[in-house]
């Protein structure tokens, strides 16, 4: 005889005693229309109940959950799992404790694959004490589908957000750049005008060394500007092979300053670019120089090699350096980013700027003490002067 006291929630089911002669029936048509697969086993294991849902979930009809041995049924559901071991869990811990209540969520390996909560908790007489168990089973595929998208989505609009958030920041650097670069040019301009006129009254011999300077300053302060400001480009059909060549000369000094042999390579018969060559002139420098830079005291070799790569010319500026991390890889084009200790972090964000200009891109590649490649690829000229 049991002295605890009878279970609440044994007593929490209500039913109009009219209706009492049918409960029974009331309760199988409440198994029948539930959305729930419903399986309720002994505490031998044995399948006692189970409903229409569990059939069309298991593909086992509901006589045969009912007749079969009790292993050969989990056997069977078990197969089912695309996790058998996470199936199985569950399982092992409500045999090992009838008191257990618990979910979890399990997939079927259908095709497409049905994902289902698992429930299960103990069946209680009026004294609580576990005399079954519960199983049910609830389709949630669609809702979980629908959450798996949205994070996916969620994950890809963060990923947007944040490049989006570095280009506001690169774009508000550039710009507070531009401020500081055009109220340079504009004060060195003026020195300029006013060397100009005093140039002007030296003797020609000397006066025209200087202005050579003062041209090439201008110049330079041309391109100070262009690191901030977008410039329009003019192309037209240049020779990569002579623009590499005439690159390679001006930048001897500084290879043989650094002992570095500097070679040009190139196919027999190649197309022309489509470019300004100015332009095109001042990304080839600046890639060689951060090139030789790249290279020991010792020295090393830096290649130059010009080819034809699926309809589009392709320019490989390769150094034996000491290479870059994956890190700076990764970050070499992003303006005012720098490994030197007096640079600005510019004239790589400007190479890339240059390339996209021309409907082309750059790309590295580098391996620490393996040297660097920088691969630049750009539009070939057709016969008729088109780009191909």
């Amino acid at each position: 005889m049991h002295d605890n006291p009878p279970d609440q929630a044994y007593e929490e089911i209500g039913i109009n005693p009219a209706y009492a002669a049918l409960e029974p029936e009331l309760l199988r048509a409440l198994l029948q229309a539930t959305d729930y697969g419903v399986l309720v086993s002994g505490l031998d294991r044995q399948d006692i109940i189970a409903n229409r849902k569990l059939t069309q979930l298991f593909g086992l009809s509901a006589a045969q959950v009912v007749q079969m041995e009790p292993d050969k049924v989990r056997e069977w559901a078990v197969s089912r799992a695309c996790d058998r071991d996470q199936f199985l869990l569950l399982l092992q811990r409500a045999y090992a404790d009838p008191y257990l209540t618990a979910y979890d969520e399990v997939e079927l390996n259908d095709e497409p694959v049905v994902i289902l909560r698992r429930y299960t908790c103990p069946i209680v007489d009026k004294y609580g004490e576990p005399v079954a168990r519960l199983w049910t089973f609830l389709d949630v595929t669609e809702s979980r589908m629908l959450q798996r998208h949205t994070q996916e989505e969620l994950t890809l609009t963060t990923a947007e957000l944040n490049v989006a958030q570095r280009r506001m920041v690169e774009l508000e650097k550039l710009s507070t750049a531009g401020l500081i670069a055009a109220g340079i040019a504009h004060d060195i301009r003026n020195i300029l005008s006013a060397m100009k006129l005093a140039i002007a009254a030296l003797p020609e011999t000397t006066g025209k060394a200087l202005e050579e300077h003062v041209d090439r300053f201008t110049t330079l302060t041309q391109r100070l500007l262009a690191y901030c400001s977008p410039a329009l480009i003019e192309t037209r059909p240049v020779s990569l092979i002579t623009t590499c060549l005439q690159v390679a000369n001006l930048i001897r000094v500084q290879a043989e300053l650094h002992h570095v042999d500097v070679r040009v390579e190139y196919e027999d018969h190649l197309p022309m670019a489509l470019a300004d060559a100015g332009r095109l002139e001042q990304m080839m420098v600046n890639l060689c120089l951060n090139a030789i830079q790249a290279m020991d005291s010792d020295g090393g070799t830096l290649t130059v090699s010009i080819a034809v790569v699926h309809n589009m010319l392709s320019v490989r500026v390769q150094d034996t350096g000491h290479g870059m991390s994956e890190e700076t890889v990764q970050r070499v084009f992003e303006p005012f980013f720098t490994t030197k200790a007096n640079g600005f972090g510019l004239g790589l964000y400007n190479c890339r700027r240059i390339a996209h200009e021309h409907g082309g891109e750059v790309t590295v590649t580098s391996q620490p003490g393996k040297g660097t490649t920088f691969t630049i690829v750009l539009p070939a000229v057709k016969a008729y002067g088109e780009a191909e």
